[in-house]
């Protein structure tokens, strides 16, 4: 499962409480903080994205244009 539109995909989530983090490594395109952890997608050298199980009915919204409902960070809720 992949996104249309990476970029975008970024600024959705985000708007929707998650933090877009900085990638670690070049297979990385995306780091993301949210509510259950820190999730990374990656993707092979032929372009192939791997996308880990926290992600994938979170995409498969974003794909069909419904908007999930999220947990708020920890940070944003006020907790330590």
């Amino acid at each position: 499962m992949s996104v249309r539109d990476l970029a975008h995909f970024e600024s959705w989530f985000s708007d929707l409480g998650a933090e877009v983090g900085n990638m670690n490594s070049e297979r990385e395109i995306l780091r993301v903080h949210t509510s259950t952890g820190t999730h990374v997608v990656y993707a092979d050298k032929t372009g192939k994205q791997r996308w880990p199980k926290e992600l994938l009915a979170i995409v498969s919204d974003y794909n069909a244009g419904r908007t999930p409902s999220l947990e708020p960070m920890k940070r944003t809720r006020g907790e330590q």
